[in-house]
Protein backbone atom coordinates (compact mmCIF):
# COMPACT_ATOMS: atom_id res chain seq x y z
CA UNK A 1 0.00 0.00 0.00
CA UNK A 2 1.34 2.94 -1.00
CA UNK A 3 2.08 5.96 1.60
CA UNK A 4 0.51 9.82 1.26
CA UNK A 5 3.51 11.42 2.76
CA UNK A 6 1.89 14.58 2.49
CA UNK A 7 -0.66 13.40 5.24
CA UNK A 8 2.16 11.47 7.22
CA UNK A 9 4.18 14.68 7.62
CA UNK A 10 0.37 16.77 8.39
CA UNK A 11 -0.14 14.16 10.89
CA UNK A 12 3.47 13.66 12.02
CA UNK A 13 3.81 17.52 12.62
CA UNK A 14 0.48 17.75 14.68
CA UNK A 15 1.54 14.79 17.27
CA UNK A 16 5.14 16.93 17.78
CA UNK A 17 3.38 19.91 18.19
CA UNK A 18 1.31 18.34 20.75
CA UNK A 19 2.82 19.61 24.25
CA UNK A 20 0.97 17.08 26.12
CA UNK A 21 2.31 14.08 24.59
CA UNK A 22 4.13 11.24 26.98
CA UNK A 23 7.97 11.09 27.02
CA UNK A 24 7.53 7.60 25.49
CA UNK A 25 5.18 8.85 22.37
CA UNK A 26 7.98 11.99 21.62
CA UNK A 27 11.02 9.22 21.37
CA UNK A 28 8.91 7.03 19.08
CA UNK A 29 7.46 10.09 17.26
CA UNK A 30 11.52 11.41 17.35
CA UNK A 31 12.58 7.69 15.71
CA UNK A 32 9.88 8.01 12.83
CA UNK A 33 10.82 11.47 12.03
CA UNK A 34 14.61 10.20 11.65
CA UNK A 35 13.44 7.26 9.83
CA UNK A 36 11.74 9.76 7.44
CA UNK A 37 14.13 12.60 6.85
CA UNK A 38 17.16 10.59 7.99
CA UNK A 39 19.75 11.67 10.64
CA UNK A 40 20.39 15.34 11.36
CA UNK A 41 23.95 16.36 12.21
CA UNK A 42 25.12 19.57 14.55
CA UNK A 43 27.23 20.41 11.24
CA UNK A 44 24.25 20.33 8.87
CA UNK A 45 22.23 22.84 11.16
CA UNK A 46 25.36 25.16 11.40
CA UNK A 47 25.60 24.91 7.55
CA UNK A 48 22.37 25.58 7.02
CA UNK A 49 22.26 28.34 9.14
CA UNK A 50 25.07 30.29 7.71
CA UNK A 51 23.57 30.10 4.53
CA UNK A 52 20.41 31.71 5.65
CA UNK A 53 22.48 34.35 7.12
CA UNK A 54 24.58 35.28 3.71
CA UNK A 55 21.38 35.51 1.98
CA UNK A 56 20.06 37.78 4.55
CA UNK A 57 23.18 39.75 4.24
CA UNK A 58 23.11 39.65 0.37
CA UNK A 59 19.62 41.00 0.63
CA UNK A 60 20.50 43.69 2.76
CA UNK A 61 23.44 44.91 0.65
CA UNK A 62 21.50 45.13 -2.70
CA UNK A 63 18.07 46.56 -0.81
CA UNK A 64 18.12 48.48 2.41
CA UNK A 65 19.29 51.94 2.11
CA UNK A 66 22.46 53.70 4.63
CA UNK A 67 22.57 56.83 5.93
CA UNK A 68 26.30 58.30 6.16
CA UNK A 69 27.80 54.81 5.32
CA UNK A 70 25.89 53.47 8.22
CA UNK A 71 23.54 50.75 8.00
CA UNK A 72 19.27 52.18 9.31
CA UNK A 73 18.61 48.46 10.31
CA UNK A 74 17.63 48.53 13.94
CA UNK A 75 15.08 49.99 16.16
CA UNK A 76 14.14 53.46 16.84
CA UNK A 77 12.80 55.91 14.60
CA UNK A 78 14.95 57.48 11.52
CA UNK A 79 14.35 61.57 10.70
CA UNK A 80 13.25 61.92 7.86
CA UNK A 81 12.42 65.61 5.58
CA UNK A 82 9.35 66.73 4.82
CA UNK A 83 8.23 66.44 1.32
CA UNK A 84 10.28 68.05 -1.68
CA UNK A 85 6.78 68.80 -3.67
CA UNK A 86 6.93 72.81 -3.56
CA UNK A 87 9.74 72.99 -1.60
CA UNK A 88 12.37 74.23 -4.99
CA UNK A 89 14.35 76.96 -3.71
CA UNK A 90 13.47 76.33 -0.25
CA UNK A 91 16.02 75.75 2.62
CA UNK A 92 15.59 73.42 5.91
CA UNK A 93 14.49 75.51 8.91
CA UNK A 94 13.97 73.30 12.57
CA UNK A 95 12.33 74.85 15.42
CA UNK A 96 14.13 72.38 17.44
CA UNK A 97 11.52 69.84 17.11
CA UNK A 98 9.91 69.88 13.51
CA UNK A 99 12.34 70.24 10.47
CA UNK A 100 10.13 72.23 7.35
CA UNK A 101 10.78 73.93 4.37
CA UNK A 102 11.20 77.95 4.71
CA UNK A 103 12.74 80.89 2.44
CA UNK A 104 15.98 82.04 3.39
CA UNK A 105 16.47 84.85 5.25
CA UNK A 106 17.11 88.54 3.46
CA UNK A 107 19.93 89.98 2.92
CA UNK A 108 22.33 87.38 2.25
CA UNK A 109 25.18 88.34 0.78
CA UNK A 110 25.63 86.13 -2.79
CA UNK A 111 29.36 87.68 -3.65
CA UNK A 112 31.69 90.67 -3.51
CA UNK A 113 34.10 91.92 -5.74
CA UNK A 114 36.94 95.17 -5.52
CA UNK A 115 39.44 96.10 -7.43
CA UNK A 116 41.95 99.22 -6.90
CA UNK A 117 42.99 102.17 -8.86
CA UNK A 118 46.55 102.10 -10.15
CA UNK A 119 47.42 105.57 -10.29
CA UNK A 120 45.88 109.07 -10.86
CA UNK A 121 42.76 109.88 -13.46
CA UNK A 122 41.98 113.26 -14.21
CA UNK A 123 39.04 115.44 -16.25
CA UNK A 124 38.63 119.02 -16.92
CA UNK A 125 34.80 118.54 -18.04
CA UNK A 126 32.85 122.02 -17.43
CA UNK A 127 29.81 120.95 -15.37
CA UNK A 128 28.04 124.03 -14.41
CA UNK A 129 25.57 123.48 -17.02
CA UNK A 130 24.77 119.67 -16.95
CA UNK A 131 21.80 119.19 -16.16
CA UNK A 132 21.51 115.14 -16.98
CA UNK A 133 24.42 112.44 -16.26
CA UNK A 134 22.71 109.47 -17.01
CA UNK A 135 25.18 109.76 -20.32
CA UNK A 136 28.15 108.77 -21.33
CA UNK A 137 30.59 110.90 -18.89
CA UNK A 138 34.14 111.11 -17.31
CA UNK A 139 37.02 109.46 -17.01
CA UNK A 140 37.42 105.59 -15.37
CA UNK A 141 39.42 105.84 -12.43
CA UNK A 142 38.72 101.98 -12.14
CA UNK A 143 36.28 99.20 -12.77
CA UNK A 144 34.91 96.07 -12.15
CA UNK A 145 33.69 93.54 -14.30
CA UNK A 146 30.41 92.54 -12.76
CA UNK A 147 28.36 89.37 -13.29
CA UNK A 148 24.84 89.43 -10.88
CA UNK A 149 24.51 85.21 -9.67
CA UNK A 150 20.71 86.94 -9.32
CA UNK A 151 18.19 88.74 -11.66
CA UNK A 152 16.28 90.15 -8.77
CA UNK A 153 19.21 90.87 -6.39
CA UNK A 154 20.52 94.35 -4.92
CA UNK A 155 24.35 95.55 -6.05
CA UNK A 156 25.20 97.93 -3.89
CA UNK A 157 28.62 99.97 -5.07
CA UNK A 158 30.61 101.69 -2.73
CA UNK A 159 33.89 104.06 -4.15
CA UNK A 160 36.41 106.38 -2.72
CA UNK A 161 39.47 108.01 -3.26
CA UNK A 162 41.77 111.31 -2.36
CA UNK A 163 40.68 113.82 -4.58
CA UNK A 164 42.01 117.47 -5.33
CA UNK A 165 41.00 119.98 -7.54
CA UNK A 166 42.75 123.72 -9.16
CA UNK A 167 41.46 126.70 -8.46
CA UNK A 168 38.77 127.18 -5.90
CA UNK A 169 36.30 124.86 -7.50
CA UNK A 170 34.06 121.93 -6.98
CA UNK A 171 35.28 118.57 -7.80
CA UNK A 172 32.55 116.30 -9.47
CA UNK A 173 32.96 112.26 -10.07
CA UNK A 174 30.50 109.59 -9.97
CA UNK A 175 29.54 105.71 -10.33
CA UNK A 176 28.38 104.62 -13.68
CA UNK A 177 26.62 100.98 -14.51
CA UNK A 178 27.84 100.51 -17.73
CA UNK A 179 28.48 103.37 -20.21
CA UNK A 180 25.51 105.72 -19.84
CA UNK A 181 23.43 104.52 -16.37
CA UNK A 182 24.81 107.11 -13.74
CA UNK A 183 24.17 105.58 -10.14
CA UNK A 184 25.89 108.01 -7.81
CA UNK A 185 27.22 111.78 -7.89
CA UNK A 186 29.72 113.73 -5.75
CA UNK A 187 31.33 116.81 -5.84
CA UNK A 188 34.36 118.10 -3.09
CA UNK A 189 35.15 121.58 -3.04
CA UNK A 190 39.15 122.93 -3.38
CA UNK A 191 40.74 125.83 -2.88
CA UNK A 192 44.36 126.94 -4.63
CA UNK A 193 44.61 122.95 -5.67
CA UNK A 194 43.56 121.74 -2.27
CA UNK A 195 40.52 119.43 -1.53
CA UNK A 196 39.54 116.24 0.80
CA UNK A 197 38.09 113.31 -0.94
CA UNK A 198 35.37 111.95 -3.17
CA UNK A 199 33.20 108.41 -1.14
CA UNK A 200 30.11 107.42 -3.62
CA UNK A 201 27.83 104.45 -2.98
CA UNK A 202 25.00 103.80 -4.98
CA UNK A 203 22.99 100.74 -5.72
CA UNK A 204 20.26 98.90 -8.28
CA UNK A 205 18.33 96.39 -8.92
CA UNK A 206 20.51 93.77 -10.87
CA UNK A 207 17.74 93.23 -13.32
CA UNK A 208 19.16 89.87 -15.09
CA UNK A 209 22.46 88.01 -14.88
CA UNK A 210 24.51 89.74 -17.70
CA UNK A 211 27.99 91.09 -17.11
CA UNK A 212 28.10 94.30 -17.17
CA UNK A 213 31.18 97.33 -16.16
CA UNK A 214 30.95 98.95 -12.77
CA UNK A 215 33.38 101.98 -13.02
CA UNK A 216 34.37 105.22 -10.80
CA UNK A 217 34.82 108.26 -12.94
CA UNK A 218 35.91 111.76 -12.46
CA UNK A 219 34.13 114.07 -14.50
CA UNK A 220 35.71 117.47 -14.15
CA UNK A 221 34.68 120.82 -12.22
CA UNK A 222 32.03 123.16 -12.13
CA UNK A 223 34.41 126.13 -13.54
CA UNK A 224 36.07 123.58 -15.76
CA UNK A 225 39.39 123.31 -13.88
CA UNK A 226 41.45 120.16 -13.60
CA UNK A 227 40.08 117.56 -11.05
CA UNK A 228 41.39 114.29 -9.79
CA UNK A 229 41.28 111.18 -8.45
CA UNK A 230 43.87 109.68 -6.21
CA UNK A 231 45.29 112.75 -5.38
CA UNK A 232 45.31 115.26 -2.25
CA UNK A 233 46.26 118.47 -4.27
CA UNK A 234 45.77 118.51 -8.34
CA UNK A 235 46.99 117.44 -10.23
CA UNK A 236 50.33 117.13 -8.72
CA UNK A 237 51.65 113.76 -7.65
CA UNK A 238 50.71 114.56 -3.60
CA UNK A 239 49.42 110.79 -2.44
CA UNK A 240 49.68 109.29 0.67
CA UNK A 241 51.29 105.51 0.42
CA UNK A 242 50.08 104.89 -2.93
CA UNK A 243 46.35 104.97 -2.33
CA UNK A 244 44.99 105.75 -5.15
CA UNK A 245 41.15 104.41 -4.25
CA UNK A 246 39.22 101.42 -4.86
CA UNK A 247 35.90 99.90 -5.80
CA UNK A 248 33.79 97.39 -4.37
CA UNK A 249 30.78 96.11 -5.72
CA UNK A 250 27.88 93.85 -3.53
CA UNK A 251 25.59 91.29 -4.73
CA UNK A 252 22.60 91.73 -1.77
CA UNK A 253 19.58 88.74 -2.03
CA UNK A 254 16.28 90.29 -1.99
Amino acid sequence: MAINTTTFESTLQTKLDDTTLAAKEMLLLGKALESTVGSIAVSDINTAGAAKVSEVNALATSTFKTVGGTSILGSGDIATLPSQSGASGKVLKSDGTNAAWGTDAEGKVLQIKRADATGTTTGSRNTSGDSNYQQNFGNTHCSIDFTPISSTSIIVVNASAPCGVHGNDLAVAGIWNGASNCLAVGLTNGYSADASGMSLTGSFVSGSTATRNISFRIVGSWGGNIAGLGVYRSPSSYNMANTFGNIMVMEVEQ
